[in-house]
């Protein structure tokens, strides 16, 4: 763990940190972790403690062994390519207290699967502020509201809408447009849906991708036709076991919870997803075996 001494901090500024250790815990009575002031170090986790108010500009850039980091909800601003280039990072939460999204926050990020924005997406050009370059592995998103002009690289991601009741889509891109732009609207359900089962032809789609947005759709059906739902439930079908290990990484019980709620599962489809729920080591998740 960490010594106080590996970090120079000038009134209430970190500067630098000097150490050796991989695992590093920022001490109290930091409230701004500096511009570059861990670029390039070997660390694999960091935790930020409550009382920081800022992440600075390539603060941790370049930490290509860092997998995890834990922002407390004293942070408001995170400056513009903060984890760019962080080979190792499986996923980031930025969250709601923060109130611009930086541009380039995760360039090059190849193995982030997980990301949560904040509220803040609702004023900010997430396509150009994100830069989602090199994030081929990226799986789900978390966020209040449909990002516009959101465009995930490498197939569509899973998203999940944290409203009053969840909300689940798959998201994917085109250029400079996504999916739900385009169809996710009255009158263009049907286009989504379509190309949603066939997994094309305009759009890619991950697997991971099309089973959440196929929970989302059968959830609520709006324009949906009759074939089109018996061809959703097929799909889930299927797929439902993939919906488990998804819901450990979100960390989101309400994705079994709504599965269940559907109550289209055959026999030996929920069967099989409670084996999985039994084994799970997120309480939550076991406790719906």
């Amino acid at each position: 763990m960490s010594n106080q001494n590996d970090f120079v901090i000038e009134n209430g500024v970190l500067i630098k940190y000097t150490g050796d250790d991989t695992d590093v815990v920022v001490p109290e009575g930091v409230t701004i972790i500096g511009n570059n002031s861990f670029e390039f170090c070997e660390l694999t986790s960091v935790v930020i403690p409550d009382g920081v108010t800022a992440i600075g500009g390539f603060a941790f850039a370049h930490c290509k062994n860092l997998i995890s980091v834990s922002i407390p909800d004293s942070v408001t601003r995170i400056l513009d390519n903060a984890f760019i280039w962080c080979d190792s990072l499986k996923s980031l939460k930025i969250p709601n207290s923060v109130t611009k999204i930086p541009d380039n926050i995760i360039m090059g990020c190849s193995s982030l699967t997980g990301l949560t924005l904040p509220e803040s997406i609702n004023n900010s050009p997430v396509c150009t502020r994100l830069n989602l370059k090199k994030c081929s592995k990226l799986q789900w998103v978390k966020c209040p509201v449909i990002p516009k002009h959101f465009v995930p690289t490498g197939g569509a991601v899973a998203l999940l809408l944290l409203e009053e009741k969840a909300k689940y889509y798959a998201l994917t891109g085109d250029y400079f447009f996504n999916n739900l732009d385009y169809f996710a609207k009255p009158g263009s359900w049907n286009q989504y849906d379509l190309e949603l089962i066939n997994g094309g032809p305009k759009y890619k789609y991950k697997p991971s991708a099309r089973i959440f947005g196929a929970l989302g759709r059968l959830l609520d059906p709006v324009e949906m036709t009759d074939e089109i739902q018996e061809l959703y439930i097929e799909l889930l079908n299927k797929n439902a076991k993939k919906l488990v290990p998804l819901a450990e990484e979100m960390n989101e019980k309400c994705i079994i919870e709504d599965l269940f709620l559907l109550n289209i599962l055959e026999a030996k489809n929920e069967k099989a997803v409670k084996k999985l729920l039994a084994a799970s080591t997120v309480t939550e998740l076991a406790a719906l075996a």
